[in-house]
């Protein structure tokens, strides 16, 4: 049986060419998606060049406080805003940094708009 609802993860040291993100199922435009990422990474020049192929971008300090239940609700009122016009069918999220903002944007991706894609 197949699982339409695979989450595919890329796990490398280098970051995916957005040819690589487009081609995945449901997929159909860079305005799909949403991009979920540590503010740290803003320090470093070859990511500031990517994060600017995505006009939705939702930065993140990352820890274990990201992950806070208390603060979920603020974040998830932004990311609404952000995505008020993005179709549910054709949205999804990707998460770049460490383990919580992976945790985070899954989170999101599973409770945005009734589940996106991660």
């Amino acid at each position: 049986m197949t699982n339409k609802f695979q989450t595919p993860v890329f796990f490398q040291h280098k970051l995916p060419l957005l040819s690589e993100i487009k081609s995945l199922p449901s997929m159909r435009t860079v305005d799909d998606l949403v991009l979920v990422y540590d503010r740290k990474l803003e320090k470093l020049n070859p990511f500031k060049l990517w994060k600017e192929q995505f006009s939705t971008r939702y930065p993140v300090n990352a820890g274990e406080e990201l992950k806070s239940l208390s603060e979920f609700s603020e974040h998830m009122n932004k990311l609404s805003e952000l995505t008020k016009g993005c179709s549910p069918r054709r949205l999804g999220v990707i998460a770049v940094g460490g383990t919580s903002v992976g945790d985070f944007a899954g989170f999101v991706a599973s409770v945005l708009k009734r589940g996106v894609n991660l």
